[in-house]
């Protein structure tokens, strides 16, 4: 359970850090598709889609 929540907790910085990294981009006019799809940013995606893959599995698979 400890784990599931540290993901969980991790999963939903990454969010917010994307977020506010979008609107920060929106605010001084940086929004071409570089900045959504810069290496960090695709980082970002993944680790979040492997973060979602790993919750989805502990949620369904965790009550053995």
């Amino acid at each position: 359970m400890i784990g599931v929540v540290m993901i969980l907790s991790g999963f939903l910085g990454l969010l917010l850090a994307d977020f506010g990294f979008i609107q920060h981009c929106r605010k001084y006019g940086k929004t071409k598709a570089q900045t959504y799809f810069n290496p960090a940013m695709l980082q970002s995606y993944v680790i979040l889609i492997l973060c979602v893959l790993i919750l989805t599995g502990a949620f369904i698979g965790g009550h053995r």
